[in-house]
C-alpha cells in the first residue's frame, strides 16, 4: 500500500497556535487519515483547516477544506462542524464517498 502525501495549513485563529499544539493537531490527523487509508490509499491529501467566531456550547465552529489527487482524479470536500477532528473526520468521510462512487461508476460496462 502505498503512502499519502498529507499537506495541513492551519487559517485564521489556529495560526496564531503554538508550535507544540500545531505538531499535535497534525499527528492527530496523520492518525485520522491512517484510519481511511482502506479507501484512501494514494494521491495527496490537502487539507485546510480554518476556525470561524461560530460557537455552539463553547465548542468553536471549524471549516475543513479537504483535496485528493489520485490517478489523475480529484476529489473535493467541504465541511463545517463544531470540533476539529469532527470536521477533518467528516471530510474524510466525503472523500472516501466520493471514491467510492467514481469507482463504481469506472466499473460500469
Amino acid at each position: 500500500m502505498a503512502k499519502i502525501d498529507v499537506s495541513v495549513k492551519l487559517g485564521g485563529r489556529l495560526r496564531k497556535l503554538a508550535p507544540v499544539d500545531r505538531d499535535g493537531i497534525k499527528t492527530e490527523i496523520n492518525g485520522v487519515v491512517d484510519r481511511h487509508s482502506r479507501i484512501i490509499n494514494r494521491g495527496v491529501l490537502s487539507l485546510h483547516i480554518n476556525q470561524n467566531k461560530n460557537r455552539f456550547r463553547q465548542k468553536p465552529l471549524f471549516l475543513c477544506r479537504a483535496r485528493l489527487w489520485n490517478h489523475g482524479t480529484r476529489v473535493i470536500a467541504n465541511v463545517g462542524e463544531y470540533g476539529i477532528w469532527q470536521s477533518v473526520d467528516r471530510a474524510l468521510n466525503r472523500i472516501e464517498g466520493k471514491l467510492i462512487q467514481e469507482k463504481e461508476r469506472g466499473l460500469r460496462f
